[in-house]
């Protein structure tokens, strides 16, 4: 079930290989990653416990191409799905190595409708999240920042203990660490990440030392 991190923030830590999902209620409803289809039931009732439905959520951001973290997207009819451009062009072409998708068993692809290119802040009141690029784990990756209330969903480029995988179609350690440099100069204490548990009181400076 969803754990609140805060006011109109929750946490699903979702079991297996599937990434937590982030729910964000607000002006927009939104839900970043999802984890796997399989994962969708667990979702939808966590969701139901709140009071919300699927076709409550207006937008689904994946902070990568990788189908642990977009397999479950289809139960959002209504939503837009937005990706970085980079690793939509490989969802929207259901590649299954970009994708890792033969190695979840995943066969489903959601259709990128919204292609992020790493300057945009998406309004969703209370929240303001700025997408921030972030490659190292794919080219494609983002992390988004919401300054006010502190907090960074990182995806997999950085996690409480680590950081995401750089062997990889498309990784590389060099823009990981560059994307690490950014990130520990942002101003946030709160760490959401792909996978694992959040953390309430992260030091940005830290980031680096997961190298």
């Amino acid at each position: 079930m969803f754990e609140q991190i805060f006011p109109n923030l929750f946490v699903l830590y979702s079991p297996g290989h599937s990434s937590n999902a982030y729910l964000l209620v607000g002006k927009k409803n939104i839900i970043i990653d999802t984890g796997l289809k399989g994962n969708s039931p667990l979702l939808e009732d966590s969701m139901k416990a709140i009071g919300l439905s699927p076709r409550d959520i207006g937008l689904v951001i994946i902070t990568h191409g990788h189908a642990d973290h977009f397999g479950g997207a289809g139960m959002f009819k209504k939503a837009e799905i937005a990706m970085h451009a980079h690793d939509a062009e490989f969802v929207n072409m259901h590649d299954e190595i970009f994708t890792a998708s033969s190695f979840f068993g995943n066969r489903y692809f959601p259709k990128v409708t919204m292609k992020l290119n790493g300057t945009e802040t998406i309004d969703a009141k209370p929240f303001s999240l700025k997408v921030i690029p972030t490659p190292g784990h794919t080219k494609g990756s983002v992390s988004l920042h919401d300054e006010k209330h502190k907090f960074l969903v990182s995806g997999d480029t950085l996690f409480i203990d680590g950081v995401g995988r750089y062997d990889l179609p498309s990784a590389s350690k060099y823009e990981l660490t560059a994307s690490l440099a950014k990130i520990s100069g942002l101003d946030f204490h709160i760490l959401l990440p792909g996978h694992g548990l959040a953390s309430r009181n992260f030091s940005p400076e830290t980031a680096l030392s997961f190298l």
